[in-house]
């Protein structure tokens, strides 16, 4: 019995089945790394910043299109929203939660 030559051979003989593998696609990867961003963030939080980022969360919470990050007092707001006064409403909202230094408004007015 030989030892195998290639990668190919060696994965033939000990995967079963290795044409049906499942690999992901960079985009995959990608939008799975965004899904958990924020609980990363979270982890690496002091307590009163995970507190803050808890309350603006809650806060923005009737605006389904909009995220936020929250880094070191200053809120980036991002994601879309329907209309103008919309827009203002929220960036209005997060200054006046105490704790919150600055807002930094991305925000974009459509879908």
């Amino acid at each position: 019995m030989s030892s195998p030559k290639s990668y190919d051979e060696i994965i033939r003989s000990t995967v079963p089945e290795p044409d049906s593998s499942f690999r992901p696609t960079k985009r995959q990867v990608d939008r799975a790394g965004e899904e958990h961003r924020e609980d990363r963030e979270l982890e690496q939080m002091s307590d009163a910043d995970r507190a803050l980022h808890t309350q603006i969360s809650a806060t923005i919470a009737t605006f389904p299109a909009v995220t936020m990050e929250l880094e070191r007092g200053t809120v980036i707001l991002r994601g879309s929203v329907q209309d103008a006064s919309a827009l203002a409403k929220v960036e209005a909202i997060v200054e006046a939660i105490a704790g919150v230094d600055s807002v930094e408004n991305r925000l974009v007015i459509g879908s």
